[in-house]
């Protein structure tokens, strides 16, 4: 596999600036500030670069399905590498606008669908790649190593 994890790491890393740039402006869409407009883009207000603000990668989702398609390069489906990329930005897009009490508050009677996740959402959270770093890839490198001396 080829792929660029730098790229993947700096879109990322950038995408949770801006979201966090975002949620420190605090806009307060109920006190009218949704249709805010300045002179910067007059056309345009706060709630269109929000909407606009998911749209966008969406967006761009879409474009990359086709140069993919132009490079000859299709995939029928995502990749599980892929798919574990996009869940995981889910769980994390889950955990937005909750305080770090909320965040580390222990579910007691909460059972995770799996036991070393743990029963509050940071734990869950951060075991995601404790998980896959830890139990799953050494269960895939010991299994492939074993096949392949085989």
């Amino acid at each position: 596999m080829a792929t660029n994890w730098q790229l993947i790491r700096e879109v990322m890393n950038g995408v949770i600036d801006a979201c966090e740039a975002v949620e420190e402006l605090n806009p307060d869409l109920f006190a009218g500030e949704y249709e805010a407009r300045s002179d910067y883009q007059n056309d345009v207000c706060v709630g269109d670069f929000l909407n606009r603000f998911w749209q966008y990668p969406e967006g761009a989702a879409r474009d990359i399905v086709r140069v993919r398609s132009h490079l000859g390069a299709d995939q029928k489906h995502p990749s599980e590498v892929a798919r574990a990329l996009v869940q995981a930005a889910i769980a994390c897009a889950e955990t937005v606008g909750l305080s770090d009490a909320a965040l580390a508050t222990e579910q007691p009677d909460f059972a995770a669908h799996c036991g070393s996740g743990g029963n509050s959402v940071q734990s869950l959270l951060s075991g995601i790649p404790k998980i896959q770093n830890g139990w799953m890839l050494t269960g895939i490198t010991r299994a492939l190593g074993e096949f392949r001396k085989a």
